[in-house]
């Protein structure tokens, strides 16, 4: 039993160590110009690069860097196989003129299962879930759509959503959409997260 604390300690001093140099400026707010800092979030436009990373309210505009490889944005063997709106673990490096994004890949994320959350943002194709004891991410609509985009379309900010899914090579994809009535009084209902 102790031998495996201590490995298990050995594995999580590791994984710190290995976050860049922002861990050690106090995270990526922190980061001074010039340094690498590595952040997760949802990748939310793949042509203007919006990632809402974890923790803001709102997606952020990075550029990409000199080098960046753009077949990370294309359908393997070749591409990297990231889309929107994938959950994206990504490495950038602070600048006093904007931040610029050198390396991306999808972060591993389950294969399929129910989520309950606050939808933070909603389109025809996707929507953003936040539960409430997990990261946001986001769920796009399963071809063929059905009723799916109207729904979609119908979401507000705010709004309690249930979403049964299954990823394919590109994105988690929506298999059932429930909208949760709001608690009386107009407040949602506490989310849950049922992954």
């Amino acid at each position: 039993m102790r031998t495996a604390a201590i490995v298990l300690a050995g594995v999580l001093l590791t994984g710190v160590l290995l976050t860049g140099d922002a861990v050690a400026a106090g995270g990526p707010k922190d980061a001074k110009s010039g340094q690498h800092v590595t952040a997760v979030g949802v990748l939310t436009d793949n042509k203007n690069t919006m990632i809402w990373v974890d923790g803001e309210d709102a997606p952020t505009k990075f550029a990409l860097a000199e080098g960046f490889d753009k077949n990370t944005f294309g359908f393997p063997p070749k591409g990297k196989g990231v889309f929107v709106p994938d959950r994206v673990q990504f490495t950038y490096i602070k600048g006093d003129d904007g931040n610029k994004v050198v390396s991306m890949q999808r972060a591993k994320t389950p294969l399929k299962g129910t989520v309950t959350g606050e939808v933070q943002f909603s389109n025809d194709f996707w929507v953003a879930v936040k539960p409430k004891n997990g990261p946001l991410d986001g769920y796009a609509i399963s071809w063929p759509p059905g009723n799916t985009v109207a729904r979609l379309k119908a979401l507000k900010k705010g709004d309690l959503v249930t979403i049964r899914f299954h990823t394919d090579v590109e994105r988690h994809r929506i298999d059932a959409l429930q909208v949760l009535p709001a608690k009386p009084g107009g407040a949602p209902a506490a989310a849950k997260n049922e992954k």
